[in-house]
């Protein structure tokens, strides 16, 4: 029973310890802007000037329960918006999933003046922020910021470029999921992001030879989110270990790292990085339910203080 005990508690403690750490890093530094109203996207919210009669709030809010009832109202996007988002709407299209206060997508777009990416964040204060942040540097044309929830409007964002015959979406050729929520309570993993629906609609847009790059700096995120890809039917891992090692990636594959990136590593702290491309093969119809079994086994097998 005492052993019981201590484990419970040194398992308690490691969570509180690695949830601090997690929030800690994530926390705007001294100086930066913060953010006072939401926004829905780039077209319909410009970036305003601060009015200095307001105090401004010291800090983002870190975490979002994304299964409250708020956010699963499914959003609509008119069959124009991409021609008003991007001045080149026909350009390669990158979706940047969790795009936080929005810094690495628009260093993306500096650096990748011909693709167009996508930055979808629930929170409305970092879309704000993200915006603010665009405006204060002056562009590039060729980013743009929407408040919406992943899990429930991932498919209907993509809607509007989608193939009607396929339901692909030939302009998409890449998504990014990067340093997700962990969500370290036992009670709160269920609002990660990766789910089998998530999965399922990323197969089912993205074209042949697109791909997903998933990172993240806890083992425990990125081994399920790699997993989840693993069980769904057309992808293949790209691996730089030829199948001899752990599968992580030793290097970031698109050539910008993101600010929690460059944190973690100055750091010197692990990042596990994994990429799937899709291959021709068709959608599996139980893909959906194939991958939230491979899920719901590896949180069971997590929940395991001292797992045999």
């Amino acid at each position: 029973m005492q052993r019981m005990r201590c484990l419970a508690l040194a398992t308690t403690l490691t969570t509180v310890r690695r949830a601090a750490a997690w929030s800690s890093a994530c926390a705007p530094g001294p100086g930066r802007p913060a953010v006072r109203r939401a926004a829905t996207s780039s077209a319909d919210s410009p970036a305003a000037p601060h009015d200095p009669s307001k105090p401004r709030s010291s800090r983002l809010r870190q975490h979002l329960n994304p299964l409250s009832q708020r956010w699963r109202t499914p959003i609509v996007l008119a069959h124009d918006y991409y021609d008003k988002m991007f001045a080149a709407p026909e350009h390669p299209l990158w979706l940047d999933i969790g795009s936080a206060k929005g810094g690495f997508a628009i260093d993306v777009a500096t650096a990748r003046g011909e693709i167009n990416i996508l930055g979808l964040e629930i929170r409305p204060e970092a879309v704000k922020f993200a915006l603010d942040r665009l405006a204060r540097r002056g562009g590039p044309p060729n980013v743009a910021f929407l408040q919406c929830n992943a899990n429930v409007d991932l498919d209907s964002t993509l809607a509007p470029l989608a193939d009607a015959a396929t339901g692909e979406v030939p302009r998409l050729e890449r998504v990014l999921l990067q340093f997700p929520d962990p969500h370290f309570k036992r009670r709160h993993r269920k609002r990660r992001v990766i789910d089998g629906l998530l999965v399922h609609t990323v197969a089912a847009r993205l074209p042949q030879g697109g791909d997903i790059c998933l990172t993240s700096d806890i083992l425990e995120v990125a081994v399920e989110l790699r997993a989840a890809f693993r069980a769904a039917k057309g992808f293949n891992e790209m691996r730089d270990d030829g199948g001899s090692g752990a599968g992580w990636l030793a290097a970031n594959t698109v050539g910008v790292p993101t600010e929690r990136e460059v944190a973690v590593e100055n750091n010197g702290l692990p990042v596990y990085r994994c990429r799937f491309v899709r291959n021709g093969e068709p959608v599996a119809a139980d893909t959906i339910a194939v991958v939230d079994q491979a899920i719901t086994d590896l949180r069971r097998f997590e929940k395991s203080p001292n797992p045999p």
